[in-house]
């Protein structure tokens, strides 16, 4: 005689006529001892003032946009009137400076 539990064969029921019994009224697996209930425990989370501070600033750069088109063609009009200038000295410190940080050797 097969046993299911949640619809499902159990394979212990399968054995059980080969001599292997369980005991009548034996807790579940999990289940708190007779005589007391379970009650459940609610989850809770807390967020610190920076995880607050951090999630007003992601909504603020989500609202910016993505390019500055303004920006973007005033260069262009620059470049194709030829009166676009890289400054070298300043693209140089840009670029030491960015490697320094990369390195942990400078401010952030």
């Amino acid at each position: 005689m097969a046993i299911e539990i949640n619809g499902l064969p159990s394979p212990q029921a399968k054995i059980a006529g080969e001599g292997s019994q369980t005991k009548a009224g034996q807790q579940e697996a999990g289940a708190p001892p007779s005589g007391q209930t379970s009650t459940p425990i609610a989850d809770t989370v807390s967020l610190t003032g920076t995880a607050t501070h951090l999630k007003t600033l992601e909504a603020v750069m989500a609202s910016l946009p993505v390019v500055d088109s303004q920006r973007v063609e005033q260069l262009r009009q620059s470049v194709s009137s030829g009166t676009y200038r890289v400054d070298s000295q300043r693209v140089a410190s840009k670029l030491v400076s960015f490697e320094n940080r990369l390195h942990g050797k400078g401010k952030a």
